[in-house]
């Protein structure tokens, strides 16, 4: 049916008034029945309600909406007519044969909400315990639902995002203000379909980002992450692109809302105080203000901190404490001669471009001979469990230290700098090993004074037997005390009765070693690891309960000086459930030589 036909149809239904019946309590409207204003269709489970209201101060301005029955003051959650307000209090709404929905005045003026379908079958109105209100028959399911046209509000199971086979791409869209539904200034939706991003903007002007998809999260907030009262969904599929949320716990009422001051909220309904209370504020910290530290700068969240990334330095050409230019290069990259550094921990810049069909060493390669490129990572940006190339071919804007659930960047540099940044972890590797050696050294000044509990060797502590492979008993507890900045002797898990020596010894069986090392002693790099593993690792052959495969105390020093000496694996340490009480055995196998080259 067309759309003269459907103008005519509704027309026909308006001057043959006598043909109607009154909506009566019910969740239904069919073609025989219109809605007018003062009457409402409520969902089966009471929950939400539909009909018409307006702003406090117009009373002759009608829109048709959404709301929770129960709740006051009124919380509408869905708008038909945001911007085609009926004014006159004659407004109803009605369904035509064909499934057509509109809206009428007095005057005759229609707003249509949903064409008339050929194939309709008794087409009728329905709202759902979801809140969704549909359109829908018995041969073809739903024809029209208001979850395809969001407001400000995205309810449980509703989603923003690019729909393939319409076109269209569902937005949340603000209010004008707390009494005025008309589309405000505020939009938050799905951007390019190509690298999904959560993109909130202000008169079409980007105001904060969250993304692309790292294959667990949106790139740049742990706020969207399951909790008691809700689970964030993010889907790709042959139908499109989407985000949505499900809720937990239907006895929780939550929403997610676009404020009209640009806040993008979770809230839940507390019956005992009878409002609606923030649970979660994606953008709730002044870094998620977009580009807040300009090209190649990255904002530390708690305070507008802006700092450079290594290898930048900062553009004072906006002036002192101006970070709109943000930063840049030590270095003039040189594109054959580049290569990439490794950052952990950050929120993806923006503007990203996905290489398809390329292997993770593929990607790196490529991404190198482009010279336009500036960085590259390898994510499951489709959450479809495959993992896409991901490349930058500009500078790189909008990122965010983000140590906890942040993405891996590798990000392109002069030769000059990469050769700066690796003497710089060489020299902080020495430096890290230097402290260890002396802290372990210094207490080991304390025990040649005093016998202390926690650090004697077993075979001391049960035959009476000392040797200079007990001080290295000594030194390896005490290596390890530094890491974890726990002590062996009254050491406490509510897991197990062990001491620390048969905690790090379970830990280190598992892989799981690297748990032990003390918050204070964070690194930021793969080689500050590898030394922490070294260090574990000789701590470990030091307090190996027998004796014999214990290093000599020289060969301790080597070892943690030089990391071409490989480690052998150690045996179980002293005080252990089961290990003998005193060393015994053949020659060990962790005598090394330790060589220093000089020239001749």
């Amino acid at each position: 049916m067309g759309f003269l036909s459907l103008l005519f149809t509704f027309y026909f239904i308006n001057i043959s008034v006598t043909s109607f019946t009154a909506v009566a309590a019910t969740d239904t409207l069919t073609p025989f029945q219109r809605l007018k204003d003062g009457q409402t269709l409520v969902s089966g489970d009471q929950g939400f309600e539909v009909g018409f209201f307006g702003p406090p101060d117009q009373t002759n301005i009608r829109y048709l909406g959404i709301w929770y029955k129960d709740i006051t003051p009124l919380t509408v959650v869905w708008v038909a007519n945001r911007t085609k307000p009926v004014k006159n209090l004659d407004a109803a709404l009605m369904l035509d044969f064909n499934g057509g929905l509109a809206i009428q005045d007095r005057t005759h003026n229609l707003v249509l909400l949903s064409m008339p379908s050929k194939n309709a079958c008794e087409p009728v109105l329905q709202i759902l315990n979801s809140g969704n209100l549909v359109v829908r028959d018995d041969c073809n399911g739903y024809l029209w639902e208001s979850f395809d046209y969001p407001s400000d509000t995205l309810l449980p199971g509703m989603k923003i995002g690019w729909d393939y086979k319409t076109g269209r791409n569902r937005v949340m869209t603000s209010w004008k203000n707390c009494d005025d539904p008309q589309s405000g200034d505020f939009s938050f939706g799905l951007d390019t379909p190509r690298l999904p991003q959560l993109v909130l903007e202000r008169s079409s002007i980007r105001e904060s980002r969250w993304g692309p998809w790292d294959g667990a999260r949106f790139s740049g907030t742990n706020a969207l992450w399951i909790n008691p009262v809700f689970q964030p969904v993010f889907l790709t599929n042959s139908d499109g692109v989407h985000f949505t949320y499900n809720a937990l716990n239907k006895s929780v009422l939550v929403r997610l809302v676009v404020t009209q001051f640009g806040k993008v909220q979770f809230l839940t309904w507390k019956n005992y105080s009878e409002e609606w209370v923030p649970i979660v504020t994606l953008n709730k910290d002044s870094c998620d203000a977009y580009g807040s530290c300009g090209p190649y700068g990255i904002c530390y969240i708690g305070e507008l901190n802006c700092q450079c990334l290594k290898g930048f330095t900062v553009n004072l050409s906006g002036g002192w404490m101006d970070w709109t230019a943000g930063c840049k290069r030590n270095f003039e990259l040189a594109c054959d001669r580049d290569g990439f550094v490794e950052f952990k921990g950050l929120k993806l810049p923006d503007n990203g471009t996905v290489w398809e069909n390329l292997g993770y060493n593929e990607c790196e390669k490529n991404c190198l001979q482009e010279c336009s490129c500036m960085a590259y990572t390898y994510l499951d940006v489709y959450a479809n469990g495959t993992s896409t190339c991901v490349v930058w071919l500009n500078e790189l804007f909008d990122m965010q230290s983000f140590p906890h659930g942040g993405d891996d960047l590798h990000i392109r540099m002069a030769r000059a700098e990469l050769e700066s940044i690796a003497s710089a972890k060489l020299e902080k590797d020495q430096n890290l090993v230097s402290i260890i050696i002396s802290s372990a050294a210094a207490g080991m000044a304390l025990l040649g004074f005093l016998i202390a509990r926690g650090y004697m060797s077993p075979e001391y502590t049960m035959h009476g037997q000392f040797s200079t492979k007990s001080d290295v008993f000594s030194f390896g507890v005490l290596v390890l005390e530094i890491l974890s900045g726990q002590k062996n002797w009254g050491f406490h898990h509510p897991d197990h009765d062990l001491n620390l020596l048969g905690h790090v010894w379970n830990l280190w069986r598992e892989g799981k070693e690297l748990e032990i090392l003390d918050s204070a002693l964070e690194f930021e790099d793969s080689l500050s690891e590898t030394q922490m593993l070294r260090c574990i690792n000789v701590g470990l052959l030091c307090a190996q309960n027998d004796s014999e495969f214990r290093p000599a105390m020289s060969t301790v020093i080597c070892m943690l000086r030089n990391e071409s000496i490989v480690l052998p694996e150690p045996k179980e340490p002293g005080f252990y459930p089961g290990s003998a009480s005193a060393g015994i055995g053949p020659v060990s196998v962790n005598e090394l030589t330790c060589t220093t080259l000089s020239a001749r």
